[in-house]
């Protein structure tokens, strides 16, 4: 949100995002709509007895002649809409001196931001409405030492400068709005362009199965609607769930399954994007099922990782990232009238961490905020996370611990009751709590602390009765420099017509995925278990170039049918699939190297990239 409140000021390009047609129709319509409403109140004010004014709407209505015969040029277009808005200034200046009948002439004012921002563009129509607001209260100011005479109460004055930079903001809403609105409709108008050729001579052979794709599209979205509601359902028992056991039990009771659908659902959104490039607003929704999809999968792997609380594993993570994807977990179990506020630097901050230890750890400290807000009338609740150099106050502070070089600065701060002396002292104890009865352990934050020390950090808390509470956690940092991973290519790696012997035992997830692997170009041999495989492969070995196995299968799974195959020919590439993490997937004894095995869903790039150089070694 914070990213994003500049554009308010600057808009997205210089001047009028809009090309030159555009705004010329733009300035013919404020004319056509203008010129009569200016006859027609000259002729109000002048049988009014608002002679002056009416002088000057008059004045305003033959100015506006040349804005209807203007000439679509770049050059002219700056000159009309100046003129345009000068017109604007000197009619509405003088209805909000003169007040017009029954004293609408302040009301008239308001008018001018909208005018501005549709003529001018963001950045520069923001000068013009500043130059009338000036204008304005100059001439109220002037009303008030009695230099000048208003019509209107001085209630009206008072009020008007935040009424009219209140519509002066709508105003520049709604301009943002429709230049973000136009960019992107350019943008697609470009990709048609340049799609153009290629499409045409495709156009006769698709529609007929286009008809089909809309159908099934249709039947598509009916069913993501079906699965949205599961998801909402999933959500609701997550929420509920009072015990990290009862959490591990039900992720890894459906993340396998789960994964296999959201598979099949990527695979056949492939398929269709494919057989859809001349309806890009049909490709948009795909694209954004096809995101989602991957969203649900992300969520599906941090859960996971919540729930394997019993099983320490120290790898190097960067915390930034790290921290941004825990608090998605943790938005899960706050109310919406919570504000939560992220504060972090760009820097990576490498650490060596637990990553179901450091989870449990802020969604504790999290969690233990929200309570903390349910009186507080504006609740929120701000996570920071800077790099720290520890000083001497900070060595003194904690001389009984192992002061490390840098640390990773983790705060979560609140406005809620906060915390008396006395609890403080006993926060971090185990079974201490201030909630009530069944409503907490009291092994939550001693949890927290016994996770932070076994990280070799640092947890504390500051706080006052009434004024919130700021937890404190420092990590240390790697020294070593940590190269981020490569991002994985987007471009997918086609085949030259090799075979591929596919095993999954749900035939929907092998048939998508077997018809995805031929549109880029793969012989493909499908199997429905690992017993056929094995059978597949020796009948077909000499042609397979690449064996793909689900690593859960009934008859025989993918390990032992991996086994089998290798006994048949020891060269041969074997790639692993599965629902599970890739962690959760492999047991101690297993002699699988974890890039042999694929998580689903998967990117049909992630796929292709990894079938070529698998194929390739």
């Amino acid at each position: 949100m914070i990213k994003k409140i500049p554009r308010i000021f600057t808009g997205y390009v210089p001047g009028k995002a809009q090309d030159s047609e555009y705004q010329c129709k733009v300035i013919r319509l404020i004319a056509s709509i203008a010129m009569p409403t200016a006859v027609i109140f000259s002729v109000i004010n002048f049988l009014s007895g608002h002679l002056w004014l009416a002088v000057v709407e008059v004045f305003t209505f033959l100015l506006l002649i040349p804005c209807l015969k203007v000439v679509c040029h770049e050059e002219s277009l700056p000159s009309i809409r100046n003129l345009l808005m000068a017109n604007a200034f000197m009619v509405f200046t003088t209805a909000f001196v003169d007040g017009g009948v029954a004293g609408t002439g302040i009301v008239w004012s308001l008018v001018i931001p909208f005018l501005a921002f549709l003529l001018m563009g963001l950045r520069i129509a923001w000068y013009w409405v500043a130059l009338y607001g000036l204008l304005n209260t100059l001439l109220i100011t002037l009303h008030f030492t009695h230099h000048l005479a208003l019509p209107y109460n001085n209630d009206a004055l008072i009020y008007f400068p935040a009424v009219f930079i209140f519509f002066a903001l709508i105003a520049a809403a709604f301009e943002m709005q429709l230049e973000r609105t136009y960019m992107r409709h350019q943008d697609t108008i470009h990709e048609l362009k340049a799609l153009k050729e290629s499409l045409e001579q495709h156009v006769a052979r698709k529609t007929s199965e286009l008809t089909r794709a809309n159908e099934q599209l249709i039947k598509e979205i009916e069913h993501h609607k079906n699965t949205a509601k599961a998801l909402k359902a999933s959500e609701e028992l997550f929420l509920h769930a009072q015990k990290m056991e009862a959490i591990g039990i039900l992720v890894g009771g459906i993340a396998h399954d789960f994964n296999n659908f959201l598979a099949g659902i990527t695979g056949n959104l492939y398929l269709l994007k494919a057989r859809l490039k001349e309806q890009p607003e049909l490709l948009d929704r795909i694209s954004t099922i096809d995101q989602l999809c991957f969203k649900a999968a992300n969520m599906i792997s941090q859960l996971l990782a919540f729930a394997r609380k019993d099983h320490v594993e120290m790898k190097n993570l960067s915390l930034t990232a790290f921290v941004s994807e825990a608090l998605e977990l943790a938005l899960l179990g706050i109310p919406e009238n919570i504000k939560l506020k992220q504060e972090f630097v760009s820097d990576a901050l490498m650490i060596r961490g637990d990553i179901s230890q450091l989870q449990q750890v802020i969604l504790n400290i999290i969690n233990n905020a929200r309570d903390a807000l349910k009186n507080t009338s504006e609740p929120e609740i701000i996570v920071r996370l800077t790099p720290f150099t520890p000083d001497t106050t900070f060595s003194q502070k904690y001389e009984n611990r192992n002061i490390a070089d840098q640390y990773a600065h983790l705060s979560i701060q609140d406005n809620g009751c906060g915390i008396s002396d006395t609890d403080r002292q006993h926060i971090f104890e185990p079974f201490f709590t201030t909630k009530e009865q069944d409503k907490g352990t009291g092994l939550g934050l001693a949890m927290a602390f016994g996770s932070v020390q076994t990280h070799g950090g640092i947890i504390d808390v500051e706080s006052e009765p009434g004024m919130g509470a700021t937890f404190h956690i420092y990590l240390p940092l790697q020294q070593m420099h940590t190269e981020p991973e490569p991002s994985p290519s987007r471009k997918i790696s086609g085949g030259h017509g090799e075979t591929i012997l596919l095993a999954d035992d749900d035939a929907q997830i092998r048939e998508s995925i077997g018809e995805v692997l031929e549109s880029i170009g793969y012989r493909v041999l499908l199997a429905a278990n690992g017993r056929e495989a094995v059978a597949m492969f020796e009948k077909y070995q000499d042609q397979i170039a690449l064996s793909i196995l689900d690593l859960v299968m009934p008859e025989m799974g993918g390990r032992v049918a991996a086994e089998k195959i290798h006994s048949l020919d020891m060269s041969a590439s074997v790639l692993f699939a599965t629902g599970y993490d890739k962690s959760g997937a492999l047991n101690h004894e297993d002699d699988i190297h974890i890039d042999q095995i694929i998580e689903k869903p998967f990117s049909i790039e992630t796929l292709s990239s990894r079938i070529t150089r698998l194929i390739n070694v």
